[in-house]
Protein backbone atom coordinates (compact mmCIF):
# COMPACT_ATOMS: atom_id res chain seq x y z
CA UNK A 1 0.00 0.00 0.00
CA UNK A 2 1.49 3.36 -1.00
CA UNK A 3 1.67 6.48 1.18
CA UNK A 4 -1.45 8.08 -0.32
CA UNK A 5 -3.45 4.91 0.21
CA UNK A 6 -2.38 4.77 3.87
CA UNK A 7 -3.60 8.36 4.29
CA UNK A 8 -6.99 7.43 2.83
CA UNK A 9 -7.32 4.44 5.14
CA UNK A 10 -6.31 6.56 8.15
CA UNK A 11 -9.06 9.05 7.45
CA UNK A 12 -11.53 6.26 6.86
CA UNK A 13 -10.74 4.98 10.35
CA UNK A 14 -11.36 8.43 11.82
CA UNK A 15 -14.56 9.10 9.90
CA UNK A 16 -15.95 5.61 9.57
CA UNK A 17 -15.87 5.89 5.79
CA UNK A 18 -14.84 3.09 3.50
CA UNK A 19 -12.35 4.09 0.81
CA UNK A 20 -10.83 1.94 -1.88
CA UNK A 21 -7.08 2.02 -1.31
CA UNK A 22 -5.87 2.92 -4.79
CA UNK A 23 -8.98 4.39 -6.38
CA UNK A 24 -9.70 7.98 -7.37
CA UNK A 25 -13.05 9.75 -7.40
CA UNK A 26 -13.64 12.18 -10.30
CA UNK A 27 -14.15 15.75 -9.08
CA UNK A 28 -16.58 17.90 -11.11
CA UNK A 29 -15.28 20.76 -13.24
CA UNK A 30 -16.85 24.09 -12.16
CA UNK A 31 -19.62 25.17 -14.51
CA UNK A 32 -19.97 28.47 -16.40
CA UNK A 33 -16.31 29.49 -16.06
CA UNK A 34 -15.46 28.54 -19.64
CA UNK A 35 -13.21 25.63 -18.62
CA UNK A 36 -12.52 23.14 -21.38
CA UNK A 37 -11.32 19.65 -20.53
CA UNK A 38 -7.67 18.91 -21.22
CA UNK A 39 -5.92 15.60 -21.66
CA UNK A 40 -4.34 15.52 -18.21
CA UNK A 41 -5.65 15.10 -14.67
CA UNK A 42 -4.29 15.64 -11.16
CA UNK A 43 -5.05 13.96 -7.83
CA UNK A 44 -6.56 16.48 -5.42
CA UNK A 45 -8.30 16.99 -2.14
CA UNK A 46 -11.69 18.21 -3.33
CA UNK A 47 -13.90 20.24 -0.96
CA UNK A 48 -17.31 21.80 -1.36
CA UNK A 49 -18.24 24.69 0.94
CA UNK A 50 -21.39 26.72 1.37
CA UNK A 51 -22.20 29.67 3.57
CA UNK A 52 -23.82 33.02 4.17
CA UNK A 53 -22.66 36.62 3.92
CA UNK A 54 -24.16 39.80 5.31
CA UNK A 55 -26.69 41.44 3.03
CA UNK A 56 -26.06 45.16 3.46
CA UNK A 57 -28.94 46.13 1.17
CA UNK A 58 -31.51 48.40 2.85
CA UNK A 59 -34.83 48.64 1.04
CA UNK A 60 -36.03 51.52 3.22
CA UNK A 61 -33.07 53.69 2.22
CA UNK A 62 -33.62 53.05 -1.49
CA UNK A 63 -37.33 53.79 -1.24
CA UNK A 64 -36.70 57.06 0.65
CA UNK A 65 -34.00 58.20 -1.78
CA UNK A 66 -36.16 57.45 -4.82
CA UNK A 67 -39.16 59.18 -3.28
CA UNK A 68 -37.00 62.26 -2.66
CA UNK A 69 -35.61 62.07 -6.19
CA UNK A 70 -39.10 62.00 -7.69
CA UNK A 71 -40.21 64.96 -5.56
CA UNK A 72 -37.18 66.97 -6.71
CA UNK A 73 -37.70 66.01 -10.36
CA UNK A 74 -34.43 64.09 -10.55
CA UNK A 75 -36.12 60.88 -11.68
CA UNK A 76 -39.53 59.51 -12.54
CA UNK A 77 -38.55 55.91 -11.89
CA UNK A 78 -39.82 53.59 -9.15
CA UNK A 79 -37.72 50.58 -8.13
CA UNK A 80 -39.15 47.06 -8.03
CA UNK A 81 -38.19 44.75 -5.18
CA UNK A 82 -38.32 41.00 -5.60
CA UNK A 83 -37.93 38.54 -2.73
CA UNK A 84 -34.63 38.32 -0.91
CA UNK A 85 -33.92 41.86 0.26
CA UNK A 86 -34.23 40.80 3.90
CA UNK A 87 -32.27 37.54 3.61
CA UNK A 88 -28.51 36.86 3.88
CA UNK A 89 -26.48 36.53 0.71
CA UNK A 90 -25.30 32.99 0.01
CA UNK A 91 -22.34 31.36 -1.68
CA UNK A 92 -21.06 27.94 -2.74
CA UNK A 93 -17.41 27.09 -3.38
CA UNK A 94 -15.49 24.25 -4.98
CA UNK A 95 -11.90 23.95 -3.79
CA UNK A 96 -9.16 21.84 -5.36
CA UNK A 97 -5.82 21.27 -3.61
CA UNK A 98 -3.14 19.24 -5.35
CA UNK A 99 -2.65 16.10 -3.28
CA UNK A 100 0.82 15.04 -4.33
CA UNK A 101 2.86 18.22 -3.93
CA UNK A 102 0.46 21.15 -3.33
CA UNK A 103 1.88 22.93 -6.36
CA UNK A 104 -1.65 23.99 -7.28
CA UNK A 105 -4.80 25.13 -5.55
CA UNK A 106 -7.99 26.66 -6.91
CA UNK A 107 -11.24 27.90 -5.41
CA UNK A 108 -14.29 28.51 -7.61
CA UNK A 109 -17.13 30.44 -5.97
CA UNK A 110 -20.69 31.21 -6.98
CA UNK A 111 -22.30 34.02 -4.95
CA UNK A 112 -26.02 34.79 -4.78
CA UNK A 113 -26.34 38.41 -3.64
CA UNK A 114 -29.22 40.86 -3.62
CA UNK A 115 -28.74 43.86 -5.86
CA UNK A 116 -29.86 45.98 -8.78
CA UNK A 117 -30.63 44.22 -12.05
CA UNK A 118 -30.72 47.34 -14.18
CA UNK A 119 -33.44 47.63 -16.79
CA UNK A 120 -31.31 49.91 -19.01
CA UNK A 121 -27.63 49.65 -19.89
CA UNK A 122 -26.74 53.14 -18.68
CA UNK A 123 -28.90 55.18 -16.34
CA UNK A 124 -29.44 58.84 -17.20
CA UNK A 125 -28.64 60.17 -13.72
CA UNK A 126 -27.46 59.01 -10.33
CA UNK A 127 -31.10 58.95 -9.21
CA UNK A 128 -32.03 56.79 -12.19
CA UNK A 129 -29.09 54.54 -11.38
CA UNK A 130 -30.72 53.73 -8.04
CA UNK A 131 -34.39 53.91 -8.98
CA UNK A 132 -34.60 52.45 -12.50
CA UNK A 133 -33.92 48.98 -11.18
CA UNK A 134 -35.48 45.66 -10.42
CA UNK A 135 -33.81 44.48 -7.24
CA UNK A 136 -33.41 40.72 -7.02
CA UNK A 137 -30.99 37.95 -6.10
CA UNK A 138 -28.17 37.97 -8.68
CA UNK A 139 -25.58 35.31 -9.38
CA UNK A 140 -21.87 36.10 -9.79
CA UNK A 141 -18.80 33.94 -10.19
CA UNK A 142 -15.18 34.29 -9.16
CA UNK A 143 -12.19 31.98 -9.04
CA UNK A 144 -8.77 32.23 -7.43
CA UNK A 145 -5.99 29.96 -8.67
CA UNK A 146 -2.56 29.60 -7.08
CA UNK A 147 0.31 27.88 -8.88
CA UNK A 148 3.70 27.49 -7.24
CA UNK A 149 6.35 28.01 -9.91
CA UNK A 150 10.17 27.86 -9.71
CA UNK A 151 10.43 31.65 -9.40
CA UNK A 152 7.50 32.22 -7.06
CA UNK A 153 3.75 31.96 -6.57
CA UNK A 154 1.44 32.76 -9.46
CA UNK A 155 -1.99 34.05 -8.38
CA UNK A 156 -4.82 34.19 -10.93
CA UNK A 157 -8.25 35.73 -10.33
CA UNK A 158 -10.92 34.85 -12.89
CA UNK A 159 -13.97 36.99 -13.64
CA UNK A 160 -16.07 34.92 -16.07
CA UNK A 161 -18.68 37.69 -16.49
CA UNK A 162 -16.04 40.01 -17.95
CA UNK A 163 -13.90 37.15 -19.34
CA UNK A 164 -10.90 38.71 -17.58
CA UNK A 165 -8.05 36.99 -15.75
CA UNK A 166 -5.89 39.10 -13.42
CA UNK A 167 -2.48 37.51 -12.93
CA UNK A 168 0.16 38.49 -10.38
CA UNK A 169 3.40 36.93 -9.22
CA UNK A 170 4.89 36.78 -5.74
CA UNK A 171 8.63 36.24 -6.10
CA UNK A 172 10.24 33.34 -4.26
CA UNK A 173 11.92 35.46 -1.60
CA UNK A 174 8.58 37.17 -0.87
CA UNK A 175 6.74 33.86 -0.71
CA UNK A 176 9.28 32.40 1.70
CA UNK A 177 9.21 35.42 4.00
CA UNK A 178 5.49 36.13 3.81
CA UNK A 179 3.40 34.71 6.69
CA UNK A 180 0.59 32.27 5.90
CA UNK A 181 -2.38 34.24 4.58
CA UNK A 182 -5.04 31.63 5.35
CA UNK A 183 -5.75 29.86 8.65
CA UNK A 184 -6.12 26.65 6.64
CA UNK A 185 -2.38 26.21 6.48
CA UNK A 186 0.26 26.31 9.15
CA UNK A 187 -0.01 25.44 12.81
CA UNK A 188 1.84 28.55 13.92
CA UNK A 189 -0.45 30.82 11.91
CA UNK A 190 -3.60 29.14 13.24
CA UNK A 191 -2.50 29.37 16.86
CA UNK A 192 -1.38 32.96 16.41
CA UNK A 193 -4.48 34.22 14.62
CA UNK A 194 -6.97 32.16 16.64
CA UNK A 195 -5.39 31.67 20.07
CA UNK A 196 -8.53 30.97 22.11
CA UNK A 197 -9.89 27.40 22.16
CA UNK A 198 -13.66 27.48 22.79
CA UNK A 199 -14.78 23.92 22.06
CA UNK A 200 -14.80 20.98 19.70
CA UNK A 201 -17.00 19.98 16.79
CA UNK A 202 -17.39 17.33 14.11
CA UNK A 203 -17.75 18.25 10.44
CA UNK A 204 -18.49 15.45 7.96
CA UNK A 205 -17.30 13.00 10.60
CA UNK A 206 -13.94 14.74 10.96
CA UNK A 207 -13.03 16.07 14.45
CA UNK A 208 -12.03 19.73 14.62
CA UNK A 209 -11.12 22.24 17.31
CA UNK A 210 -13.08 25.48 17.58
CA UNK A 211 -10.77 28.48 17.87
CA UNK A 212 -11.69 32.13 18.29
CA UNK A 213 -10.15 35.42 17.23
CA UNK A 214 -11.36 38.51 19.08
CA UNK A 215 -12.11 41.46 16.83
CA UNK A 216 -13.35 44.98 17.47
CA UNK A 217 -16.97 44.60 18.48
CA UNK A 218 -17.22 40.99 17.38
CA UNK A 219 -15.23 37.78 16.94
CA UNK A 220 -14.48 35.10 14.38
CA UNK A 221 -14.51 31.36 15.05
CA UNK A 222 -13.06 28.58 12.95
CA UNK A 223 -13.18 24.83 13.43
CA UNK A 224 -9.79 23.52 12.38
CA UNK A 225 -8.41 19.99 12.03
CA UNK A 226 -5.48 20.06 14.43
CA UNK A 227 -5.06 16.26 14.40
CA UNK A 228 -2.31 15.85 17.06
CA UNK A 229 -2.09 12.10 16.35
CA UNK A 230 -1.42 12.83 12.68
CA UNK A 231 -4.04 10.37 11.47
CA UNK A 232 -5.12 12.68 8.65
CA UNK A 233 -3.25 13.31 5.41
CA UNK A 234 -0.92 16.29 5.59
CA UNK A 235 -3.24 18.26 3.32
CA UNK A 236 -6.05 17.93 5.87
CA UNK A 237 -4.10 19.04 8.94
CA UNK A 238 -4.89 22.55 10.17
CA UNK A 239 -7.56 22.92 7.52
CA UNK A 240 -10.60 25.04 8.33
CA UNK A 241 -13.83 23.05 8.06
CA UNK A 242 -16.19 25.79 9.23
CA UNK A 243 -16.12 29.43 10.23
CA UNK A 244 -18.55 31.82 11.85
CA UNK A 245 -18.55 35.56 12.45
CA UNK A 246 -21.57 37.39 13.92
CA UNK A 247 -22.54 40.94 13.09
CA UNK A 248 -21.19 43.52 15.57
CA UNK A 249 -24.76 44.53 16.43
CA UNK A 250 -25.64 40.92 17.24
CA UNK A 251 -28.41 40.87 14.65
CA UNK A 252 -27.51 37.85 12.59
CA UNK A 253 -24.47 36.55 10.75
CA UNK A 254 -21.77 38.65 9.13
CA UNK A 255 -20.24 35.58 7.46
CA UNK A 256 -20.29 31.83 7.91
CA UNK A 257 -19.28 28.74 5.97
CA UNK A 258 -19.11 24.99 6.43
CA UNK A 259 -17.68 22.12 4.43
CA UNK A 260 -20.43 20.09 2.77
CA UNK A 261 -18.25 17.50 1.08
CA UNK A 262 -14.61 16.38 1.23
CA UNK A 263 -13.06 13.91 -1.20
CA UNK A 264 -9.49 13.04 -0.29
CA UNK A 265 -8.81 10.87 -3.30
CA UNK A 266 -10.23 13.20 -5.91
CA UNK A 267 -9.08 13.42 -9.51
CA UNK A 268 -9.72 16.58 -11.51
CA UNK A 269 -8.88 17.85 -14.96
CA UNK A 270 -5.72 19.97 -14.78
CA UNK A 271 -7.56 22.75 -16.64
CA UNK A 272 -9.00 23.99 -13.32
CA UNK A 273 -5.49 25.32 -12.49
CA UNK A 274 -5.12 27.33 -15.70
CA UNK A 275 -6.63 30.38 -17.41
CA UNK A 276 -9.44 29.25 -19.75
CA UNK A 277 -9.26 30.05 -23.44
CA UNK A 278 -10.88 33.33 -24.43
CA UNK A 279 -9.99 35.28 -21.29
CA UNK A 280 -8.19 38.62 -21.50
CA UNK A 281 -5.13 38.45 -19.25
CA UNK A 282 -4.21 41.52 -17.16
CA UNK A 283 -0.78 41.43 -15.58
CA UNK A 284 -0.98 42.92 -12.09
CA UNK A 285 1.93 44.34 -10.11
Amino acid sequence: MNMHARHFVALAAVCGVALAADSYVPAPIPQDFGIHASKSAEPVVYTEFSGELINAFDRNIVERQCQMGRELGLTNKTPVFEAGYDKPNKFESQRFTSFTNEQHSATYTVTLAYGCDRTVEKAGSSADAMCDCTYRVLSSRRAEIKNRLPDGLEIIVLDPQKQVAERSMMKSRVVKSRPTESPERGEAAVRSLFPEVVGKDMVLGIPCVMRRQQMQGTYKEICVTEDPEKRLPEQMRFRTLSEYMPRPDGKGVYSSSRADKIVLNGLVDAAVFAIPDGYTVKEMK
